[in-house]
């Protein structure tokens, strides 16, 4: 059997959760996707995974946003607020 053959089984439940826990973002389903399928993740450690990258990628983009802004922690205590 070739690997993309492979055959993995995905219950309602799964796919129900992964859309309510990642927001119906289509980029992190993709990856909770392939986590699951190629990776061979399991339903929660894949989640887990593309939840710990995502946070990774929205800390690294505020880090760029915020790197020459004068009033930086003004628009720190401004999100925190938000948040």
């Amino acid at each position: 059997m070739r690997d993309k053959d492979k055959r993995i089984e995905v219950m309602d439940w799964m796919i129900d959760d992964a859309v309510s826990r990642l927001d119906g973002v289509p980029c992190w389903l993709t990856l909770y996707g392939n986590k699951v399928s190629v990776e061979g993740l399991r339903h929660e450690d894949a989640l887990k995974s593309v939840i710990k990258e995502g946070m990774k990628i929205v800390s690294s983009e505020l880090e760029h946003f915020l790197a020459n802004k004068p009033n930086r922690d003004l628009y720190m205590n401004v999100l925190k607020i938000v948040a």
